[in-house]
């Protein structure tokens, strides 16, 4: 099991949070085959463990691990050396290729930072009998006053994708006029599984689209592709920058409308959308065409694709 915490920017009130389910489409399980380039890169640290210390990040994050934080399967706190595996993630490349999807069909890829830890003792997994503090460099324009915090449970599915249910929790905010905005909080309880322990942040945000927004005079999102022979994987995403929705997310494929569509979420009139799509054929070449659009309801048929490289596509979604 893997335990995921998420921070999202919200300004709306009286906002129901709920996981639709998931639609199974052709395009699951080759998800992470676009994005192997754009993996975050994992650093090591060590610790004494009777002793704790402070970790930091390449990126700015910093972790405070109390003495005898860590403890084994049986509970015993561990005294020797403890390894620290840590992922920072700033970018929305970066966060592609973790390859982690949320359970409920419109799901977040994008963050301001993510982070993952693992910690092993002689090579066999640790886990912490207490909170270890975090502190997560946030963009100054944030409003912290809208953070709202989502603790999230994932697993591995047949396909070796992750996927991720979201429950809204609560989260301390501290910010110090005279630094970086940063974000704090109490994280990484004990989680006494046998198959890997994972604990991430994701910081300032936006949830899930269907849980968190639905325009009831609105539109949904939908697309078609054409044009490219023996496609074996498709994604769809759509970038926002309108008002108080700002992200990066997901489309799902229909497998019976032939379809990408945001499904259970409308979005306004007239919004401008940013709509990507990736194909990729039998060859493992990789095709893009983004198109921006203004809501109206109509689907657009994506035709007019240009083959890129990962390189270029890793750079695409660093720039977005």
């Amino acid at each position: 099991m893997e335990s995921f915490f998420h921070a999202c920017k919200k300004d709306r009130t009286n906002v129901v949070y709920e996981s639709k389910p998931a639609i199974q489409s052709s395009n699951y399980a080759t998800l992470a085959s676009f994005y192997k380039t754009m993996r975050p890169q994992t650093q090591t640290f060590e610790i004494d463990g009777s002793a704790g210390g402070l970790i930091r990040g390449n990126r700015g994050m910093e972790f405070r691990i109390a003495p005898n934080t860590f403890v084994n399967n049986q509970g015993i706190p561990v005294t020797g050396k403890v390894k620290i595996t840590l992922i920072e993630v700033t970018n929305y490349a970066e966060m592609m290729g973790t390859g982690a999807r949320t359970e409920a069909i419109d799901g977040i890829l994008g963050s301001a930072a993510m982070f993952n830890i693992n910690a092993t003792n002689n090579g066999v997994i640790v886990y912490p009998s207490m909170p270890i503090k975090a502190a997560i460099p946030i963009n100054k324009d944030i409003n912290i006053n809208n953070v709202n915090n989502f603790t999230g449970v994932v697993t591995l599915n047949n396909n070796n994708d992750t996927t991720i249910k979201w429950v809204k929790d609560s989260i301390k905010v501290v910010y110090n006029a005279d630094s970086i905005n940063r974000v704090y909080d109490s994280l990484l309880k004990v989680y006494n599984e046998k198959r890997i322990v994972k604990f991430d942040l994701y910081v300032c945000g936006w949830c899930n689209l269907d849980a968190y927004y639905n325009d009831p005079s609105g539109f949904p999102i939908k697309c078609t592709f054409s044009g490219i022979s023996d496609v074996v994987s498709s994604e769809a995403y759509i970038k926002l920058n309108e008002q108080y929705l700002k992200g990066f997310y997901r489309l799902e494929y229909d497998d019976v409308k032939k379809q990408f569509s945001s499904t259970y979420y409308n979005l306004p009139s007239g919004w401008k959308i940013n709509i990507i799509v990736l194909l990729k054929d039998k060859n493992k070449k990789v095709y893009m065409q983004d198109m921006v659009i203004s809501n109206d309801g109509k689907v657009y048929d994506f035709t007019q694709f240009a083959e890129i490289s990962d390189a270029n596509l890793e750079s695409y979604f660093k720039s977005l």
